[in-house]
């Protein structure tokens, strides 16, 4: 809505009124449900045309128009398109749900490809066979509820006894009054497929829109779903829900997608314990769906419509079991014209909303639609006195931006020109792809230019509200040049807006400042700069930008100047420490090997003399003890302090304590 008032007043300004009151007229479209249809107000409306996709049939004969009174135009500014696909549609909400869809992102890699766009009837034809890749339907581990999933399951065409191909049709059949009124119903609420396919005529089609809104009986309506596992089911009359059901069996698998028979069939048999709990799961899930079907029987057989969305081969074989309630080729079942989500009971409401929904549109002028007279339906149209529709004429092309050209080129001589002699930009016809010339110097970093503009602005203030400092640019996020500069790194032109007058506090779509956008330290340290020698000029709180001094700045530098001076230090201590620990590390393996060779010595001394006791005889063992006992009786041995055993042999030391003797 922002985007669209700020188009009708710039417009107003530059293009016209004329080219606006279009615009205006666009919101003149109206909804309401089928069932709300009064009999006594439909009997009062007088069709004279049915519009069939691009086709238009008439019902009455319509008078030629005087001299004095030429016939104008219908008005189809209402009406808006997608040109990749090629589909009409009477509202921005029909529009903005096409571009959501998956047959629009599907053709626009078909064009991007240079291949032939595909209609929606051979879209649905494409996944029916499995041509297309991307059912994620029973992959979501979220809530049933959840409106929210991205990448539903498709709508797919249920129908299985036609042969041959089949002709694209449109979605919605457009009813108009004498008036000029546009009442648009959904075909599949209307006929059957196979008379679609058969060309009714447009009698046919007004015979069952009076059935649809004077209906003999309750209209009673079931929706059926299923995909990935998931089933969704209810039966409507009316608008109130009589029955409904939904259940899930774990049948995809996870993140390669598909279903595990599909996979049987084209791989093998797998045989992990995964593919078997998928193929009972699926044999349990007809066997649900079977009974649900079977207990709803009455139901369904009054139903006036059955709506089943099943994307796959597999999937839609799952209603036609031996004794089903419905039957293949039932002129009963319809396919869902639109793209659908995963199979939740809120899904199926709203495809019963959906489809129970008509399109008013009624004609804002009297004069914007043909003068018709109604006549009898019957009555042959003369083929000599055709409506002269008169010729639209085509569309000119945009006209190029000379003063954006000029930016993009880098030709700043001819964009000084061109702003000096007063050049007006040209309006796009999307209001989406308003830019300023700042907007675009700052993403393509054109100091020179933008140092010009800024000067410019300041000495002669804006003509223009695109030539701001402060636009926002719709396109990317309503974001503005500040917002450009901070995220793209440029220090330097963050410093220049800031100091010529750019809002560092204005926030984009996302809620985000230009400060939140900023990914390196020195674009943070402009704004925080800028914000602590203007500490009164904008509200920084709300932007999240911290002040920064000259101050601050001095002892934050002194603080890491301290920082690094500590952290030299301890380098140099933790040096000297690991240094003194090898030296204590050298010393000990040093005593280790100086024990180690005492040990060794004193064993060997010992070896040698227990193998010379066993070399001595008995009687020189008997003098040689007669010896020591001379000696001890004498005072001349030396006996040790600790013990007062008698040395006879040489002392040592080990682990810090002395032995006399290894024994």
């Amino acid at each position: 809505s922002v985007i669209r008032r700020y188009s009708i007043v710039y417009s107003k300004k530059f293009v016209g009124s004329a080219s606006v009151n279009s615009m205006e007229r666009s919101n003149d479209l109206q909804r309401f449900s089928v069932f709300d249809w009064k009999a006594d107000a439909f009997s009062k409306l007088n069709f004279v045309s049915v519009v069939e996709g691009s086709k238009e049939t008439a019902l009455l004969v319509p008078t030629p128009p005087s001299s004095a009174e030429p016939a104008l135009p219908r008005d189809d500014s209402t009406l808006a398109a997608c040109r990749t696909c090629g589909d009409s549609f009477f509202s921005t909400e029909q529009q903005h749900a096409h571009y959501k869809s998956d047959l629009h992102r599907f053709n626009l890699k078909l064009k991007l490809s240079g291949g032939k766009v595909v209609t929606a009837e051979e879209f649905k034809e494409l996944q029916s066979v499995g041509e297309l890749s991307g059912d994620s339907s029973g992959e979501s581990s979220e809530d049933d509820d959840d409106e929210s999933d991205t990448d539903p399951p498709q709508a797919a065409d249920v129908d299985d006894d036609e042969e041959g191909p089949r002709a694209p049709l449109s979605p919605k059949v457009t009813f108009v009054t004498s008036t000029g009124t546009k009442y648009s119903v959904w075909r599949n609420v209307l006929i059957s497929r196979a008379d679609a396919l058969a060309g009714p005529d447009s009698s046919a089609y007004l015979h069952a829109l009076r059935l649809l809104a004077q209906p003999a009986q309750p209209r009673v309506w079931s929706i059926l779903m299923v995909g990935g596992g998931h089933f969704a089911s209810a039966i409507f009359e009316e608008a109130r829900c009589l029955h409904h059901k939904t259940f899930h069996r774990y049948t995809t698998r996870r993140k390669q997608g598909g279903a595990q028979s599909a996979h049987d069939s084209k791989s093998g048999h797998a045989k992990s314990a995964g593919a078997n709990l998928r193929r009972f799961n699926e044999a349990r899930l007809r066997e649900d769906v079977a009974q649900v079907l079977t207990e709803w029987a009455p139901a369904l057989q009054r139903s006036t419509w059955i709506f089943i969305c099943s994307p796959g081969v597999a999937n839609r074989s799952i209603f036609f079991f031996k004794e089903s309630p419905i039957e293949r080729g039932d002129p009963r079942i319809q396919s869902v014209p639109f793209v659908t989500k995963r199979p939740t009971l809120v899904e199926c409401k709203r495809i019963h909303q959906w489809l129970s929904t008509v399109d008013f549109c009624p004609a804002s002028d009297s004069s914007d639609a043909p003068r018709l007279t109604p006549t009898p339906v019957s009555a042959p149209v003369p083929e000599e006195s055709p409506v002269a529709l008169p010729a639209v004429a085509a569309r000119p092309p945009p006209e190029v931006d000379l003063l954006i050209r000029a930016v993009e080129t880098n030709n700043f001589a001819e964009f000084r020109r061109l702003h000096e002699s007063g050049y007006r930009r040209p309006l796009p016809e999307d209001a989406m792809q308003l830019t300023s010339a700042l907007f675009v110097s700052v993403a393509l970093n054109r100091p020179e230019f933008v140092a010009y503009l800024l000067e410019a602005a300041k000495s002669s203030g804006s003509a223009a509200p695109t030539d701001a400092v402060d636009f926002q640019v719709p396109s990317w996020h309503f974001r503005t040049a500040l917002h450009r500069a901070a995220a793209d790194g440029r220090e330097e032109l963050v410093a220049s807006l800031l100091a010529a007058g750019a809002n560092p506090t204005l926030k984009c779509m996302l809620s985000k400042s230009p400060y939140d956008l900023s990914k390196t330290k020195p674009v943070r340290n402009a704004f925080r700069m800028f914000a602590g020698q203007n500490a009164d000029k904008w509200d920084y709180a709300s932007a999240s930008i911290p002040l920064l001094t000259e101050e601050m700045e001095e002892e934050q530098e002194r603080r890491k100047k301290e920082k690094k001076k500590q952290k030299r230090k301890n380098q140099q201590e933790n040096a000297k420490q690991k240094k003194l620990d090898e030296q204590q590390a050298a010393e000990a393996e040093k005593k280790r090997l100086e024990e180690e060779r005492l040990a060794t010595e004193l064993k060997r001394v010992a070896l040698e003399r227990d193998a010379k006791l066993k070399t001595m005889t008995d009687r020189e063992k008997r003098a040689e003890a007669a010896e020591r006992r001379m000696q001890l009786m004498s005072g001349a041995v030396r006996r040790f302090d600790q013990c007062q055993q008698p040395l006879t042999s040489t002392p040592f030391e080990r682990l810090a304590v002395k032995s006399s003797s290894a024994s």
